[in-house]
C-alpha cells in the first residue's frame, strides 16, 4: 500500500498546523481545507483515503460535507471532530458513515489510536477488494465441474445443449 493521503479540514489555522505536523510525522501525506466546500471537493479526488473534518466550518458544515460526499460516492474514511460534543452530533455523524468521532481539545495519543484504526480499516478494505478481484479472475479462468456418475454425465450433456443459448438454466 502506498502512503496514505489524509485531508484535514478545519477553519482554525492552529488546528490545521498541529494536525498536519502530527500526521506528517507518522509518514502520512496531508492536504488541508479551511472550509466545507473545499473539503467536499477534495473528498471527491482520487487517492484520498482518510479525512479528519471539523463539524463547525464556514460555507458548509462537516456533517453536510460527510453526507454529500457519501452521496457522491466517496469511500474515504472520515473522522469527525468538534468542540461541541453532543449525543445528537455523534449519532448523526455515525449514521452518515463517519468512521469515528473525536472532541476538541483532543489528546494526540487518543487521536493517533483512532487514525491507526482507520488506516488499518483502509488496508483491510483494499485487501478484500484485491482478493475479490483475484477470485473473480480465477473463477472465470478455472471453473471446473467434475463427476463420473451417470447423473453428472446427464448434467454435462444438458450444459452442452444449452451453452450456446441465452437462457437461464437451473441445474
Amino acid at each position: 500500500m502506498e502512503r496514505v493521503k489524509v485531508l484535514i479540514a478545519d477553519d482554525d489555522e492552529s488546528i490545521l498546523w498541529v494536525l498536519e505536523k502530527f500526521l506528517q510525522e507518522k509518514g502520512l501525506e496531508t492536504v488541508k481545507a479551511a472550509d466545507g466546500r473545499a473539503a467536499e471537493k477534495m473528498l471527491g479526488e482520487p487517492g484520498l483515503q482518510l479525512a479528519i473534518i471539523d463539524i463547525n466550518m464556514p460555507v458548509k458544515d462537516g456533517l453536510n460535507v460527510l453526507k454529500d460526499s457519501r452521496a457522491a460516492g466517496s469511500v474515504a474514511e472520515v473522522i469527525i471532530m468538534t468542540a461541541e460534543s453532543t449525543m445528537k452530533n455523534t449519532l448523526e455523524a455515525m449514521k452518515l458513515g463517519a468512521f469515528d468521532y473525536v472532541t476538541k481539545p483532543f489528546d494526540l495519543n487518543e487521536l493517533e489510536i483512532t487514525v491507526d484504526r482507520a488506516i488499518e480499516n483502509i488496508k483491510l478494505k483494499e485487501k478484500v477488494e484485491h482478493l475479490t478481484e483475484r477470485l473473480k479472475e480465477r473463477l472465470k479462468e478455472e471453473t471446473v465441474f467434475i463427476g463420473k456418475s451417470r447423473a453428472v454425465q446427464d448434467v454435462f450433456k444438458t450444459i452442452g445443449k444449452v451453452a450456446s443459448t441465452d437462457v437461464t438454466v437451473l441445474i
